[in-house]
C-alpha cells in the first residue's frame, strides 16, 4: 500500500482536526478503506507468489522435454542412418537384430515377413514363427489390402527409393501404439524384399501433450494474471472517489467552498 500511504495519512491528519462526532464517523471510513487496502495487497501478494511459482515450474518442465525431444530427434536421425546401413547390407546380420529399432523385413510379392528383429519381436508381442505367418496388413488395423499395395507401388515402380508415413500398429494383446515408418525396397539372397524401420513414437506423442498442457496453463495463468491486474485498477479508481469524499466532506465542516 505504499502508493495510497501519503493520501490516507492525509486524510487521517484532516479528520483529526475535525469534531468528535463527524471525525469519528470519518475514522471509521478511514479504517475501512486501510482493511480493504490491506487485503487487496495480501491477496495480490499470494496470487503474484502462486503464478511465479507456477510460472518458473513450467519453465523447468520445458527445458526438460526441450531436451527430451533433442533425445528424440537424434534418435531419428539415428534411424535414418540405419536404414542406410540396411539398404547396403545383402543379408539381415546382428547389427540389425539387436537394433533399439523395430525392424521388419517383408516379401515383395506376397508381404509375408521374412524376418522381423528382437526388439519388434519384444513390442508387438508375437514370435517370429508366429510373423511368419502373417503380413503388415495383420498388424496395421488402419490400412486395407488397396490402400498398402498403393502405399508400396512408388517403390515397386522405382518413382520413389524410400516412403516414410506415420501409422498405428497392434500388439498381440490389441493394444494400439503410434509409430513412424521409413520404408525402402531392398535386396535378401537375391530376392526383392521390403525393409521397414519403425519408430515407436508413444514417448513423443506423451511429451506433444505435455506440452500442449503447459501451454494451456500458462494461457490460463496469464488470463488470470490480467484479471487481477483490471480488479486492482478498479479498487485504486473506488479509492480515488473515496479520498475525493473524504476530502469534501472535510471542507464542507471546515466552512470552505467545494
Amino acid at each position: 500500500m505504499n502508493s495510497s500511504s501519503d493520501p490516507i495519512e492525509k486524510m487521517q491528519h484532516c479528520i483529526n482536526s475535525l469534531e468528535a462526532p463527524v471525525a469519528s464517523e470519518l475514522n471509521n471510513a478511514l479504517n475501512e478503506v486501510r482493511v480493504h487496502l490491506a487485503k487487496q495487497e495480501e491477496k495480490t501478494n499470494q496470487q503474484g507468489e502462486a503464478q511465479a511459482s507456477a510460472i518458473v515450474h513450467s519453465a523447468e518442465i520445458i527445458s526438460e522435454l526441450e531436451e527430451t525431444k533433442e533425445y528424440l530427434e537424434k534418435s531419428r536421425l539415428e534411424t535414418e542412418a540405419a536404414m542406410m546401413q540396411a539398404k547396403e547390407l545383402s543379408a539381415f546380420g546382428d547389427i540389425l537384430e539387436h537394433s533399439l529399432n523395430e525392424i521388419y523385413i517383408f516379401d515383395s510379392e506376397t508381404f509375408h515377413f521374412v524376418h522381423v528383429n528382437h526388439g519388434a519381436q519384444k513390442n508387438i508381442g508375437y514370435s517370429m514363427e508366429d510373423l511368419q505367418e502373417m503380413t503388415p496388413l495383420d498388424i496395421k488395423p488402419n490400412d486395407t489390402s488397396s490402400s498398402f499395395e498403393e502405399l508400396v507401388s512408388p517403390l515397386l515402380n522405382g518413382t520413389d527409393e524410400s516412403v516414410g508415413f506415420t501409422t498405428i500398429h497392434r500388439r498381440k494383446d490389441g493394444s494400439d501404439y503410434p509409430v513412424q515408418v521409413q520404408l525402402e525396397l531392398s535386396t535378401l539372397h537375391g530376392k526383392l524384399v521390403f525393409a521397414a524401420i519403425i519408430r515407436d513414437l508413444t514417448e513423443q506423442k506423451k511429451i506433444e501433450d505435455e506440452l500442449k498442457n503447459i501451454t494451456l496453463s500458462q494461457e490460463d495463468t496469464i488470463e488470470r494474471f490480467g484479471k487481477t491486474v483490471r480488479e486492482l485498477e478498479h479498487t485504486h479508481y473506488k479509492l480515488k472517489d473515496a479520498y475525493k469524499e473524504i476530502k469534501k466532506a472535510t471542507h464542507v465542516n471546515n466552512g470552505e467552498k467545494v
